[in-house]
């Protein structure tokens, strides 16, 4: 019952928006069903597809975090064979 009053509860959630990487509609599904959010907009969605969002682009930033360091290791790496 939990889940479900999670999956009800709304929550407002705005999308960043440009004419490049960030600029389709996002799909979300939860327990079965499924929610299309448009970017650049203010919109209301369920609690449960708000955290999957906020979890999504957490992971997104940590993963630019490791991209990041790898290069600078590789450069730093690279300087020494030349």
């Amino acid at each position: 019952m939990a889940e479900k009053k999670r999956t009800e509860e709304l929550v407002t959630v705005h999308l960043f928006k440009d004419a490049n990487k960030y600029k389709d509609d996002v799909t979300v599904h939860v327990n079965g069903r499924r929610w299309t959010i448009q970017r650049g907009k203010t919109v209301q969605v369920p609690k449960a597809v708000a955290e999957v969002l906020e979890h999504s682009m957490s992971q997104d930033a940590e993963t630019a975090e490791l991209i990041a360091r790898k290069s600078e290791e590789f450069r730093g790496e690279s300087k020494n064979f030349m």
